[in-house]
């Protein structure tokens, strides 16, 4: 809604990028819904980031066996523990990977596996949990890229639907292809603010750290 009062965090005037979001305008909410839709597919992918990360893979027990007992709590407590902690073996795009599946994750579980007095006692050798976390990351990449589909997806189809409003909004028609860069850009807008109006917490996590995968 706008206000003719001198707003109090801007007394410049509202930038552009914020005002779209307090007034959006047509092309704005077609971004909105397109990101809500987007979310709807990410939420779908919720349990294939959830049964990589528990484990639930056949190279679990090729890897540790049964005679480590090696519990994926340990894995799973550390995967949610800052990302500097993680075993430095991992290349920065894998470190985007499991950023974005244990955010995935909380599509279907909150939890993020909390350490019995029990498992302390016993944590894996840092070499069991290097290796955990290189498999965890070649697991995620399938899944991180699907991610990464969707999203770029959402951009193409919204893009074909700005194109024809460009003219009512910007004074000017748009070029064949510049509605995905005009899609892109207000994505871009929202980033910077932080707000994803359209978008739960947890989708709003996920595409920080997409956005930050694609732009590093």
């Amino acid at each position: 809604m706008k206000t003719s009062s001198v707003p109090l965090y801007f007394p410049d005037g509202i930038p552009e990028s914020v005002q779209r979001i307090v007034d959006p305008d047509q092309i704005h909410k077609l971004v909105a819904v397109g990101l809500k839709g987007m979310e709807d597919d990410w939420s779908r992918l919720g349990k294939r980031a959830d049964e990589v990360t528990r484990g639930v893979r056949p190279w679990w027990k090729r890897l540790f066996g049964d005679s480590l007992e090696v519990d994926v709590a340990h894995v799973m407590n550390a995967l949610y523990r800052p990302m500097k902690t993680w075993p430095g073996n991992l290349t920065a795009e894998q470190k985007d990977d499991l950023n974005i599946i244990r955010y995935l994750r909380q599509y279907v579980a909150a939890d993020n596996y909390r350490l019995t007095s029990v498992q302390r006692a016993h944590p894996p050798g840092e070499d069991e949990m290097a290796k955990a976390f290189k498999m965890l990351a070649k697991d995620a990449r399938p899944v991180a890229d699907r991610v990464e589909d969707v999203f770029q997806k959402m951009i193409t189809d919204v893009g074909e639907d700005i194109e024809p409003l460009c003219e009512a909004v910007y004074g000017e028609e748009c070029p064949p292809g510049e509605g995905e860069r005009v899609a892109m850009a207000d994505v871009r807008d929202l980033v910077r603010i932080g707000r994803f109006p359209s978008m739960t917490p947890t989708g709003t996590r996920v595409m920080k750290t997409l956005w930050t995968a694609i732009h590093r």
